[in-house]
């Protein structure tokens, strides 16, 4: 949760980055709410399948999931994190304020297009049907 969310997302929609840290354990395995943050700047474009997004949920909180599909002719997308077990569907890409351009973990930051992180994307993504025996591997 973002203490001032306007603000937030007034800057992102001007143009500038913000850093956000995640809270919660939505987004393990790849970020830690005490150790990780996010680096959101403005979307170029409609987000893609496996872009980190910075959006507001149903709930109307302000979250960091991943992008699974993009229905461009509905103007929706259906988003999950990695952590999760479902899938938030129907999500208006007008609610979709921004996009994971770089991602620090365990102190060490690095780009969303950097080879390693790009691979774990893929494999996380397509891991869906195996996803809880993953995350209590994960836990443990």
């Amino acid at each position: 949760m973002i203490e001032d969310a306007s603000i937030t997302v007034a800057l992102i929609a001007e143009g500038h980055t913000v850093r956000l840290t995640p809270q919660g354990t939505s987004m393990l395995p790849l970020l830690n709410g005490k150790t990780d943050s996010v680096v959101v700047g403005p979307l170029q474009g409609a987000p893609k399948a496996g872009d980190l997004v910075f959006y507001r949920d149903a709930n109307g909180t302000l979250v960091v999931h991943r992008v699974l599909q993009t229905n461009k002719d509905a103007g929706t997308c259906d988003i999950m994190g990695d952590g999760n077990l479902s899938v938030e569907r129907g999500i208006p890409l007008a609610d979709v304020y921004g996009r994971a351009d770089r991602i620090c973990r365990n102190g060490r930051e690095f780009s969303a297009r950097n080879i390693f992180y790009l691979v774990y994307v893929l494999i996380w993504t397509h891991t869906k049907r195996f996803r809880r025996r993953l995350l209590e591997l994960v836990k443990k």
